[in-house]
């Protein structure tokens, strides 16, 4: 039997809040937040959207959030 090797990368998931010209990653409410606007899965980066959203109280033209799925090295893939 042998054990699974660690994936060469892994996927994450930034939420970003787009005011403009101005772009900021999203304060983490989750446990499971690995970094400002980062998400292990699309589900948790997604729920966190539709919650910003929600509570957003900009009077005017209203921001955007954008959700990103990006390929990062994973530190645990050895060769």
């Amino acid at each position: 039997m042998e054990p699974l090797q660690a994936p060469k990368t892994v996927k994450v998931y930034y939420l970003v809040k787009q005011s403009g010209m101005s772009f900021v990653g999203d304060r983490n409410m989750s446990n499971n937040s690995i970094g400002t606007g980062f998400f292990l899965t699309r589900e948790e980066a997604e729920h966190n959207r539709t919650l910003a959203i929600l509570a957003d109280t900009t009077v005017g033209r209203k921001p955007q959030w954008h959700v990103f799925e990006l390929d990062v090295p994973n530190p645990a893939y050895t060769e």
